[in-house]
């Protein structure tokens, strides 16, 4: 399943790190996983690449030049067509500061440099499984909203036609005339 198939059902993942073996490291991770990378250099081409490509998730590192990772994430997550983009921040400081600033900012997971494999595939998986549950999540109470509407109809007719036949019963076995009824009725 490597990385020449580039179909719609592989997940696209943005690299995003400013030093290049970071960079190749993670992409030769990413293909073993089969998942499609996709490598920029800062935070500028990253958030070109949002724009440009529907991405399942974004590996992030933090200390960027022009335009840190922080802000990138706070850019992203203030887009509504980009907020639910899972974010894993990278960085070689592993200050709590800076762990909690990142999540904060609405990233997801914080992994330190130098990377392990077998660290980088688990949380990058966990992170697509979720992402991949909460757009199911969505959409089956998407669903769900629009069958209880159509019930909700559905139940406004059924009474308004019981309603209806109760008024046409009254009117036939009452002493009042037509007209009056047919006001009932109406009302």
């Amino acid at each position: 399943m490597g990385g020449e198939n580039t179909g719609k059902d592989i997940p696209r993942i943005l690299i995003v790190d400013d030093v290049e073996a970071n960079r190749f490291t993670l992409k030769d991770i990413i293909l073993e996983m089969g998942y499609q990378p996709i490598l920029t250099e800062n935070g500028i081409q990253a958030l070109k690449m949002v724009e440009r490509y529907p991405l399942q998730l974004i590996i992030l590192d933090i200390a960027m030049p022009v335009m840190d990772g922080y802000e990138v994430c706070r850019l992203v997550k203030q887009n509504a067509d980009t907020r639910e983009i899972p974010i894993i921040f990278i960085s070689a400081f592993d200050d709590p500061a800076d762990i909690v600033k990142g999540f904060g900012l609405g990233g997801e997971d914080y992994i330190t440099k130098p990377f392990i494999p077998e660290v980088v595939k688990a949380r990058v998986g966990v992170h697509l499984k979720l992402a991949e549950t909460k757009r199911s999540m969505m959409e089956i109470n998407r669903q769900l909203q629009a069958s209880v509407n159509a019930q909700l109809q559905q139940m406004e007719m059924e009474k308004k036609n019981v309603l209806y036949a109760l008024t046409r019963v009254a009117r036939e076995s009452t002493c009042y005339d037509e007209s009056y009824m047919e006001r009932v009725q109406y009302n």
